[in-house]
Formats: structure tokens, sequence, C-alpha cells
């Protein structure tokens, strides 16, 4: 296959449409602190410099990265040597997404009795011997996402029960390891709750949420207010109150590996939304977050980017609250996403819609170039260069089904 026919499959893979107006003013106070809180980001797969590159465009250097581990196989998840190869020596304390169920099969049941432990004893033994025997890792992340195959819903107990013998397992390797307990904000597709799938104090160190501006209503509908939404992420089941109170009972550090601003095709992202951005740093200042991690990736579930001009306002404001940029002014409006724009000019919206699809056939385009690259590198097989393509996307995507049937043909 050439790359420019893999760059056109890639490109198909996703796009973004939508958003429109209408909002309200938001006024910050100039001089803000940022949050005493570890700064991170994700800027894509194994991608240091684009993570240096953040830091120089927000005027601070990130504490902390996200990554993910391809797992298409048990081969790939022992062995994610490219992503440690690509982060060692660098100064960011790295967290990475570990799948706990291949691809390729396995169940909960059966890694609650320890038949993969031998597979995790090889991860931790190659995360030694790439010198990130103390990196962070979120297994099996938002477990109560019903999309993943690490699902919890079903089976809590089995969860649990794997998690203890990962931990236990690769803890004798490397001791220094951490590891984070994630589930998504929401999502109550848990019916004996989020809290059936903890492994118990002594097998976790932090206790994470992932939370994105994005909301729905009675019947499907949008949520249009900015202050109805941030209400619904701090009082919903498994909201933001209900992780500090957890975490508090647990005795943990709250973590935030994803978060962003969303706009979303279906109308349902909050858009260019500044109130979500303040609310968030006044919620991490004001409780025992050890880090937080902004999601600067465009993925096929939305557009999240603040370094391009998706955001002006948001992304003004987040340069100002965590690296202290100029002040937003009381003038600056605050868009929301509406799946029916009236209230915007046609035109406006129509350029709007085209400028997201630029920005997510450029994302895709540049992978692809970057993956057509390491396939000529590579003598025979396909599964260097193919997880390195799928690893610019955020793992589990909608984007990684698609690519993988795209690739394969």
């Amino acid at each position: 296959m050439s790359c420019r026919r893999l760059g056109r499959l890639a490109a198909a893979c996703l796009t973004f449409l939508a958003l429109a107006s209408g909002g309200f003013a938001l006024a910050t106070v100039p001089g803000q602190a940022a949050t005493s809180a570890g700064l991170g980001v994700y800027r894509g797969a194994a991608a240091p410099n684009a993570v240096s590159d953040f830091g120089a465009w927000l005027g601070r250097r990130p504490d902390y990265a996200l990554d993910y581990f391809a797992g298409d196989t048990w081969a790939e998840i022992e062995a994610p040597d490219w992503w440690l190869t690509n982060w060692a020596g660098t100064p960011y304390t790295v967290e990475y997404s570990v799948p706990i169920i291949p691809q390729s099969g396995g169940t909960l049941q059966q890694g609650a009795a320890g038949a993969y432990n031998s597979h995790f004893q090889k991860l931790a033994q190659t995360l030694v011997a790439h010198g990130q025997g103390n990196a962070i890792l979120r297994l099996g992340w938002e477990f109560n996402g019903s999309g993943y195959r690490w699902y919890a819903g079903n089976d809590p107990a089995a969860f649990a029960a794997y998690w203890r013998q990962i931990v236990t397992t690769m803890r004798a390797v490397a001791p220094g390891l951490k590891f984070d307990w994630c589930p998504t904000l929401g999502v109550a597709n848990m019916p004996k709750g989020v809290g059936a799938a903890y492994p118990g104090s002594a097998y976790v160190d932090f206790v994470g949420t992932d939370v994105y501006d994005q909301a729905w209503g009675p019947n499907n509908s949008t949520v249009p207010d900015p202050g109805v939404r941030w209400n619904g992420y701090v009082t919903q089941e498994n909201g933001l109150d209900w992780v500090a109170s957890f975490a508090a009972q647990q005795r943990k550090p709250i973590s935030i590996p994803e978060w962003g601003l969303s706009i979303r095709a279906d109308g349902h992202g909050g858009g260019d939304n500044a109130y979500f951005v303040q609310r968030m740093h006044d919620w991490i200042a004001g409780h025992n977050v050890a880090f937080e991690m902004y999601f600067e990736f465009d993925a096929s579930d939305g557009a999240h980017r603040l370094m391009t001009n998706e955001f002006p306002v948001g992304s003004q404001t987040y340069r100002q609250l965590f690296g202290g940029a100029s002040p937003v002014t009381s003038s600056s409006t605050v868009p929301t996403t509406s799946s029916k724009p009236s209230n915007c000019h046609a035109k406006a919206c129509q350029a709007r819609s085209l400028q997201a699809q630029g920005v997510a056939r450029a994302v895709v385009h540049a992978a692809a170039g970057r993956a057509c690259t390491q396939m000529h590198a590579v003598p025979s097989g396909r599964p260097m260069w193919f997880r390195k393509l799928l690893g610019q996307f955020h793992y589990g995507s909608r984007v990684q089904r698609l690519a993988a049937r795209a690739c394969s043909r």
C-alpha cells in the first residue's frame, strides 16, 4: 500500500463537524496562580518532543506525560519497547495506560485466577530494562466503560482480584512502580457501583478520573448551559464529588489523567468554554490532586486541542490559570456547541466546521506519514509499523478500529 493511499484511508477515519455559538461572558481574575498539582499532558504516542512544545507554548514545563501501550496481543503488552525507548531519559514522569485484556482474547476471571501473571512479570522486566521501574501504570483504564474488553460492570470482584494479581506480580520485579485506579467520570454502567471494582488500598497509589466537557440530557438531548453541565460533572453518580469522597476514604491522592474541552460532531461537546477550564482549575486547587493532564489531541470522539485555533478563549484561559499567561478580559464570550446552530451566521458556522475538519485531517495525515516511514524501514511483517500508526490515536477508539480495517486491506 502506498503512503499516499494510507494517508487517505487514515484521513477517512476522522470527520469533525459542528460548532456554533451562544454563550455568556466570563471574567477571570488576573494573576491567579497555577495549582499545586503536578501538570501533565497527552500529545500522542511516544511524543516527548511534542510535550516539550506544549511546555514552550504554555510557559511552564510539564511534570507528567500520558501515553497508551498497544494491546492487540500479549506480546505487545509485554514488550512496549518503542514507547519506553522514546520516553527514556526525558524529564517527565510518564503514566502508561496498560491494556489488561488484549484484543486477541482473555477474561477478567482468568486474570483473577493468575493465568496472565507471566505477561505482567515480563512487562515489569521490560520497564526496568528501560530504566522506568518508577513509572505510573493506569491498568485497565476507564473500566466502567462498556466498550473496553476489561469492562468491570459484569464482574467487579474479578476485576479487583485481577488487579491484585497484576500489582503483586509487578511489584515483585519493580517495587517502585505506582498504580492508578482510574474509572471515567459518570458512565453509570456498574450495577454494583464503581467502588465494587476497587482492589484495596494496598494495591493502589492514586484514585483517578477522566473529565471532558461533554454531556447528555434527557432523551439524548444536548445540555447547552455550561453551569448545568458542570453541576452534573460534580454531582452525578461517580462524579467529582464521589471521586473526592472515595479517595479521601481510601487515603489516596487524586489523579486526573485525561481532561479537556470538547467539540463533537453530535453536538454534545461544550465547545470553547472558558467556564469549564476555570471550574476545573478551581476544583483541582481545592482538592488533593497529585497531578492532572490535559488531553492535547484530537481523537475520534471529538476535538480537544488548545494549541490550535479550535478553542481561542478556553485556550487563553488555560494558559493564564495553569501557565501564567495574560488574563482573559470580561468581554470574552464562551460559545457552546449546539446540534442545531440557530444562533450563528451560516457562513461562519460553515467555516468553523471546515476548520475543525482540516485540523482532524492534518492530525491523521501526519500520523499516517510517520507510519509509512516506519513501514519501509521494517524488513518483514507489519506489527511494528502497524502499532506505531495505531499508537497515534487514543487506544480503543473508533479510529483504531477503522484504521485497522483499512490498513489490513
